[in-house]
This record gives C-alpha cells, structure tokens and sequence, in this order.
C-alpha cells in the first residue's frame, strides 16, 4: 500500500479490510489518514487501537452495529482494551460479550426499560475482566434490589483496581466493606449522587481503614460530611481533593477537629457549596469564609483550587494569597464577596497563573491597578474567563459626544494594555454574564462588555499572537471589516469569534453585506 491516505464512502466496509490494514497503520502511525464520515469515525477508528467508544452515537446509529457483524469480527474485538459506552444495551452488551481483556471501562446500567439486564450483562462482564484497573458507571435506582448486592459482590474480586467512579451509589456498609477491599490499590475514588444509609455504622467501619495509595478522591452528595473528612484524613498520599454536597449539618466550631483534612500534600482542591441564603440582605454561603481559610492553611501549597457558591471572603482570600506562587489553575465563579478588587490583585501577583476563571472585574479596578503601578504579571496565563464590566454604554458611545468617546477610548486603552501583557493568552472569554453587582462592583452601569475595535484601541493588543478564541457577551456596536481584517492579520491563524448573544456588527443598523464581508475574513459563531 503506497497511498498516505484512504478515502471510505461506505464507512461499514471498512471492517471488511480492517484485518488487512490494521497492522500496516499500527505500524506507521496512519492513525488519521483513514477518513471516514464524521458519525462513525470515533467507533471504527478506535478498533485499530483497542478501544471501542460508542458514547457519541445515536440510538439508531447503535442499531446499526448489530449483533451479527459485531460477532464477525469477535477475533478483532476481543483485543479491545477500553470501552465506552452510554448504555450497556443493543452493539454495548454485545461488545461486553465479546470482551475478555479489557483494563478500562466506562459506561450505564441504568435505563428505564431494561436495567436489571444491563446490570446482569454488566455482572457477567465482571468476572470475566478481572485485569480491570479503571471503572466508571451509573449505577441502578437504588440499593435495594438483589442485582446490586451481586454487583458489588463481583466488583469485590477485581483485585487491580486502581480508579473507581459510582454515580448514584448509596454508600451502605456493603459498599463500605466493598471499598476496604480496595485499601491498598485505589489510587482515584469518585462518588456522586449516591447519598447514604447507616451513616454512622459506615463512619465506624472507616475509622481503623487506611487508603495508603489514594491520590484522588471526589465526593459529592453521597455518605455524610463526616466520612468525606475521615477518608481525607486516612489517605496520606492525597493530591486531589473536591468536595461538593450538603454542608447543612456542618459544625464550623469543631472545625478542624483533630487529624481530619491532613491536607500538606494536596496540591489540587476544588469546593462547592449550597444555595444561598440572605442574612441582613448579603448572601451567606457553606462553606464559610473562616471555613475555607482554614482549609487552605492546612495545605502547604495549592497548584489548581476551584471554589463555586461558598463564601469566599477576606479571610480565604488572604489565605489564597499564600499560595500565589505556586497556584497555575484558578476558579472562583458564582463567589458573592469575591471581589473586582481581589482579581485584579489575583491578575497582579498570580505569575504561574495558566487558567483563571471568576465573575467579573470592573474596568476602573484595571484602570485604577495600571495607574497604581499594578500591572497584569500573569503572562503564563492561556486561558481568562470573566466579564469586564463598568466601561461606558453603547448608547453614550454612539453619540460620540466629545466628553463621552474620549472616556470610552482612554478606558479601553488601559483596559487593552493590561490585556496586552497576556502574551501566552489563547482564550479569552468575556461572555460569562455578571452575578454580582451593586455593592460587589463599581461603576457598574452596563453589561455590554468590551469593544474590540480599531476605533477603541485595539491595536494594543497586537502581542496576542497565540490568540485562538475571543468570545464576547455582545460585540457591542459597529465591528467594521477592517476590525476583522486586523484580528485575522495579528492573531492566530486559528483564530475564531465566538458572540454568545448577539453578532451586532452595526448594533440596531446592522449591513447584511458588511456583515458577510466580516463571516468571510474570520470565522464567527454565534449560537443558534
């Protein structure tokens, strides 16, 4: 075979060369010179590579994947060292059939039609893939029933585990008994949705179990509080930590009891809290700002932290700062009392920063930074997700008053030139709509965003020559051809315009030819 690529119309004839072919594009690594129609390229190709993933196909694209010719090409099949799939029914139970040396495993038992035979296939699957090092599902509606006492009974005997991830598992003292099994090998532990029965008899059983290996451990809203902070504390070698479920029985005053949350190794914590409630007319969120500033004392460096609906507050906030030397992921969304002030300090002293993602930053705390000798030192940063709000309204633009444009201009000036200083930037996102304004922010008296146009000063943004995506709230008025062409000359070749609302390239006077002229230099997408 001389030919560097290979052109399918027919995607199913490809199994029928498969066997001749496979071998040579192992060999040198043809991997994407197989073109195939979009739908079928993820579960044909994968067959070359031992692994079958059937996650994105439709039900009717399922179907076509019968039992028949999937059993014609058992040999090929039963190679396969990792399948996903959505339902474990129709071309997924087959496949299970079929499978004997499979180390990873995604994929559901649960639909309403016929969940208790997927549970059954599943079982099957299990005592005969006992080299399974990672497994991922949906478990059935509940505990009850015996299939599920069986299953965990089979689980028990996959002796290699190393990661494990249950949604809707109820953690019980079966399940508890099911993970001291798993003592010495797990290594990456998620639990969600599962909530809990026995709470105390469970929290007793992990009291004297050690998970020497666990590097990762995920909660979220199954067995109580209590056993999330005994698990942390009986597994020394932790990197990873995200806890996100009910903090309604959380006890701030025995906080941090003694051993719980042994947390010098982590490096990876991620939080979430509950809905706000209003005390006084302020939002007063679980985990508490104290909380929280204990947490992050207790571990000697954080490099990722994701805290959503908590109540982030000064005292966390000086706490996070011990650790800006190190921190190269950040999220703080959906923070009432984190403040435009505290990202433009975070933006100021963050220099490993690579991701940050928060709610919003006025544009006269940027302006204000600048002119205090502040600049933006995160120039690793690749990805901001924020909203820049507080700039002048479209309106007070369009009148172009000579008081007004040249607020507008200076604004974005400075607004441009802290974002100049983001060289490694390749996605900026402004399309995050504010929460928080009133007394959280200053000055705020719109949402229409940041104009990036050569008229407001886009020019300084010319060192953004790794810029791949800008996606905007709104392209708040008159982006001209000319806007489009500058983008296209110094950004990325890659470069795309993502508007989430509305393309507005002359605001309410918009020029359908103007417009295609703008489609046609960059590529924009708006959603439909």
């Amino acid at each position: 075979m001389n030919s560097s690529a290979l052109t399918i119309q027919n995607p199913l004839l490809l199994l029928d060369i498969l066997y001749l072919i496979g071998d040579y594009l192992k060999r040198w690594d043809l991997k994407n010179s197989i073109l195939v129609c979009k739908e079928w390229h993820r579960v044909f190709i994968h067959f070359l590579w031992r692994k079958i993933n059937l996650e994105k196909l439709s039900h009717e694209q399922q179907l076509l994947l019968s039992a028949p010719i999937l059993r014609k090409y058992s040999k090929m099949i039963k190679k396969t060292t990792v399948i996903v799939t959505h339902f474990v029914e129709g071309p997924g139970s087959t496949i299970l059939e079929l499978c004997n040396n499979v180390v990873e495993f995604t994929g559901d038992t649960y639909h309403p039609r016929n969940w208790q035979s997927q549970a059954q296939a599943l079982i099957n699957f299990f005592v005969r893939n006992t080299k399974l090092r990672s497994v991922t599902f949906w478990t059935m509606p509940g505990n009850e029933h015996s299939l599920w006492s069986s299953l965990i009974d089979t689980m028990a005997q996959l002796n290699r585990l190393t990661e494990l991830d249950l949604t809707f598992a109820k953690m019980d003292l079966k399940m508890a008994k099911f993970l001291t099994s798993l003592s010495s090998t797990l290594t990456r532990l998620r639990l969600t949705y599962g909530g809990s029965t026995d709470g105390v008899v469970v929290n007793d059983h992990f009291k004297n179990v050690f998970f020497k290996s666990l590097k990762s451990i995920t909660f979220g809203a199954s067995g109580t509080m209590d056993l999330f902070w005994i698990l942390t504390a009986h597994s020394p070698s932790l990197k990873k930590v995200a806890y996100y479920s009910e903090w309604s029985s959380f006890k701030e005053e025995e906080f941090p009891r003694s051993g719980f949350f042994a947390g010098t190794a982590v490096h990876s914590l991620g939080l979430r809290g509950g809905q706000a409630h209003y005390v006084n007319g302020y939002p007063e969120c679980k985990p508490t700002d104290l909380t929280l500033s204990k947490v992050l004392d207790r571990c000697e460096h954080i490099d990722v932290l994701s805290m959503r609906t908590t109540g982030f507050g000064p005292r966390c906030f000086s706490s996070l700062m011990n650790h800006k030397l190190y921190l190269t992921e950040l999220s703080l969304i959906s923070n009432p009392k984190f403040t435009s002030t505290m990202a433009q300090e975070c933006l100021s002293n963050m220099e490993c920063l690579v991701t940050f993602c928060f709610d919003a930053i006025t544009a006269s705390d940027i302006v204000d930074g600048l002119d205090n000798g502040k600049p933006w030192l995160c120039k690793r940063l690749r990805f901001l997700k924020t909203s820049i709000t507080g700039l002048p309204s479209i309106m007070e633009i369009l009148d172009k008053s000579d008081e007004s444009y040249g607020v507008m201009r200076s604004m974005h000036l400075k607004v441009f030139e802290q974002l100049s200083a983001l060289v490694k930037l390749e996605t900026l996102d402004l399309s995050y709509p504010p929460q928080y304004h009133g007394s959280t922010f200053r000055h705020v008296n719109q949402t229409d965003g940041v104009w990036f146009s050569l008229e407001a000063g886009l020019e300084k943004l010319e060192s953004l020559n790794q810029l791949k995506t800008l996606a905007t709230h709104r392209v708040n008025q008159k982006m001209t051809v000319e806007d489009a062409h500058w983008m296209k000359q110094h950004w990325s070749d890659e470069f795309t315009l993502y508007v989430a609302d509305h393309l507005g390239c002359n605001y309410q006077e918009e020029d359908p030819e103007i417009t295609e002229e703008i489609w046609e230099t960059i590529t924009v997408l708006c959603p439909t």
